[in-house]
């Protein structure tokens, strides 16, 4: 059986994950910090010290992404960045809600689609001021 013999180098790289608390976003988050980079992750909670999971290798920004005052102020946070990764998400049915439901459906395009694309044009004087090599991405 092979194994996964890639190796990344993002020392000095600065990287923000959404909804880096916890699931998917958790391990870019990880994948990230091991190959060197300095990640911000963000949650809706207060601090990470609200967490039961120790983050204390990250910045934490509080990010509630249906709130555009709180994704503003996440993005002016950011001086410099180098990849931005819009991760935080809702699964509506797992909260028992109908993704049928037309206010339902607002709220997950809100959740998943405007708050990432306000996000990344907030972010992109910080994109815009990347060094690394072939620019930033989102």
């Amino acid at each position: 059986m092979a194994s996964n013999a890639a190796h990344f180098d993002f020392n000095g790289a600065r990287i923000l994950v959404t909804g880096g608390t916890s699931g998917i976003g958790a391990g870019i988050a990880a994948a990230y910090l091991a190959a060197g980079a300095e990640v911000t992750i963000t949650g809706t909670r207060a601090s990470a010290g609200d967490y039961d999971t120790d983050l204390s290798g990250y910045r934490y920004l509080q990010l509630d992404v249906e709130n555009p005052a709180q994704v503003d102020a996440v993005a002016q946070a950011q001086t410099q960045l180098d990849v931005l990764v819009n991760n935080a998400g809702i699964a509506l049915p797992s909260l028992g809600l109908d993704e049928w439901d037309p206010d339902n459906f607002a709220r997950a395009v809100n959740i998943h689609l405007i708050s990432g694309f306000r996000l990344a044009r907030g972010c992109r004087d910080a994109l815009r001021a990347s060094e690394l090599a072939g620019g930033a991405s989102v």
